[in-house]
């Protein structure tokens, strides 16, 4: 079993200190993971280096050079997809080669780009290419590594990261400085619920255990 994981997941993994705890044990789970040719290219960008910083770039490069990351080079060949990318242009093409390997052969993908989660629902080819339940948001893998790690580590790593860079507003919402279950929780489902239901998984380890432990002792 194999996944796709957008630049953006790995960019904002690294971000929060989590991208060697998230992928070991998205791997132990999923199998291999499997990243873009351009993710090391994109890294190399004078505007990436700004944002991101000398750091997080470095370590991501050193990441990819563990091999725990596969390599998807390949190119969009399916028909409808093709119509696709030439008549929306808001439609990455990056995210677009990951869907064509989800198309293809591989499980999931997950993906840190709402726009083009929401985007790509209204164009008819979920249904089509019976891709259904077959997308991973980043809140979604915050709560699985939740369920894993626990969420003092999460909070600790994400207090830590927000204290040093401008990270992902959603995931400041969610996560560090303290938060319990209940707001992670909460605040977690206001940004899942936001998208397209028919392409998440729904897969029971993405739903937070200790929140739904909680619920059910109060209730």
């Amino acid at each position: 079993m194999s996944v796709l994981l957008d630049n953006d997941v790995v960019l904002k993994l690294a971000q929060l200190g989590l991208l060697a705890d998230g992928c070991s044990l998205l791997s132990q789970e999923y199998g291999q993971l499997i990243v873009l040719d351009t993710l090391y290219y994109q890294l190399s960008g004078n505007n990436m280096k700004k944002k991101y910083g000398d750091g997080i770039i470095d370590l991501i490069k050193a990441f990819i050079s563990t091999g725990v990351l596969k390599i998807f080079d390949r190119k969009i060949t399916d028909s409808r997809l093709i119509e696709l990318q030439n008549t929306h242009d808001d439609l990455d093409e990056g995210e677009m080669r990951l869907l064509q390997g989800l198309i293809d052969d591989q499980e999931l993908l997950f993906s840190g780009d709402k726009r083009f989660i929401k985007e790509i629902s209204k164009t008819g080819i979920i249904e089509e290419k019976k891709l259904t339940n077959r997308f991973v948001c980043i809140e979604q893998i915050i709560c699985f590594l939740i369920n894993r790690i626990g969420i003092e580590l999460v909070n600790e790593k994400a207090t830590s990261a927000f204290s040093v860079a401008e990270i992902d507003k959603a995931l400041r919402n969610c996560i560090g400085n303290g938060r319990n279950i209940e707001h992670v929780y909460f605040s977690t489902s206001s940004y899942i619920n936001e998208l397209p239901s028919n392409l998440l998984s729904n897969a029971q380890h993405w739903v937070l255990h200790e929140y739904q432990s909680v619920k059910e002792t109060i209730d």
